[in-house]
């Protein structure tokens, strides 16, 4: 599948961006949760 879709010009680029914008809008989130649970804690 991979080569099928790296074969078109520019096609590999769509799939690399749509998994770049997922795994920002899992670890912001998360980045903030963590963020406000150390808090919580009082680790730093």
């Amino acid at each position: 599948m991979c080569a099928e879709v790296g074969a078109e010009p520019f096609r590999l680029v769509e799939p690399l961006t749509l998994a770049g914008i997922l795994f920002l809008a899992i670890s912001y989130p998360a980045s903030l949760l963590v963020r406000r649970l150390e808090r919580r804690v009082g680790v730093l």
